[in-house]
């Protein structure tokens, strides 16, 4: 026989907690900065990601990914141009299994997934926010 089934699941939410820093918060005149970008799976479920966007301050380009990044050339369909400016973008690979349109970095429940990388600052006097 058939036996209804009555089951309560949570609201859909956003897993997702991001925060960024910076190091060094402030140079002297140009020079390299680094930043940290931190994706946090905040649920009990495991989630993923498909793609990271930022935006880079007027004047500031990107110079490549750092030490400790979780995101990778290897993990990565899509990485910004060095040089690049304005809003720039990392594209998981594609995910296993198919569809081969799926794509995503997997950050389990609780855990992170962390995007360093490096930014030239120009040599114009001024603050520079991001």
């Amino acid at each position: 026989t058939n036996q209804p089934c009555d089951q309560s699941l949570p609201p859909p939410s956003d897993p997702f907690v991001i925060s960024k820093s910076a190091s060094p918060t402030s140079l002297p005149s140009g020079g390299t900065v680094t930043y940290t970008v931190t994706v946090t799976n905040g649920s009990d479920y495991d989630a993923s990601l498909d793609s990271i966007r930022d935006t880079l301050p007027a004047g500031v380009t990107y110079q490549g990914l750092a030490l400790g990044s979780d995101v990778t050339a290897a993990n990565s369909s899509v990485l910004p141009s060095i040089g690049a400016s304005g809003t720039i973008v990392w594209q998981a690979q594609p995910g296993v299994p198919p569809p081969a349109s799926a794509k995503h970095w997997f950050i389990a429940a609780h855990t992170s997934l962390t995007l360093v990388y490096q930014a030239a600052v120009p040599n114009t006097a001024g603050t520079y926010t991001n």
